[in-house]
């Protein structure tokens, strides 16, 4: 009988220890459970995160490549105009030069060769720009040029021909 109660004692025992340790058990895998979710939870809010943060990269990389193109265009764009205005400036000064010459001194670059009533032929225009020769026509009325090519001025029209190592005749002009 002692060896029953004994015996049931720590059968008892047994069963209250057994009871703790599963009690504990399920505790603990409770706990993992929860810190598992939350570590799921973090873990996914990280990812959407990343991914977020991911596609801001990639606008705005897009958008720093737009930009940056666009800036490209802008400079490339600014250049030729500067390039322009530099070329208008550079034709402007020469033409004025050239202008201020002939005013003065014409006679140094254009060599009269024959004059009548209503006509000039000038040759030799080789150093001066069309425009002075368009400004000195436009203070005369006929005007031929001869020299590597020649224009033939009639009232405010201009013709350009190639003459090749021959001098046109001046009687087709005159008629």
């Amino acid at each position: 009988m002692e060896k029953n109660k004994e015996c049931a004692s720590l059968k008892s025992m047994f069963d209250e220890e057994t009871h703790r340790h599963k009690v504990a058990l399920t505790n603990h895998k409770m706990e993992l459970l929860k810190l598992q979710g939350t570590l799921e939870r973090e873990r996914d809010s990280l990812v959407n995160k990343v991914q977020e943060l991911q596609s801001e990269l990639d606008l705005a990389r897009t958008s720093t490549d737009r930009h940056q193109r666009e800036l490209e265009e802008a400079e490339r764009e600014s250049l030729i105009r500067v390039q322009q205005v530099r070329e208008e400036e550079w034709k402007h000064s020469i033409i004025t030069s050239q202008r201020r010459i002939m005013t003065h001194r014409p006679n140094l670059y254009l060599k009269v060769t024959h004059r009548s009533k209503n006509m000039t032929m000038i040759s030799n225009p080789a150093k001066i720009h069309r425009n002075v020769i368009k400004s000195y026509i436009s203070r005369h009325r006929h005007v031929i040029i001869i020299e590597d090519f020649y224009i033939y001025y009639s009232h405010r029209s201009i013709f350009y021909a190639t003459c090749q190592r021959s001098v046109p005749n001046i009687c087709d002009f005159i008629a």
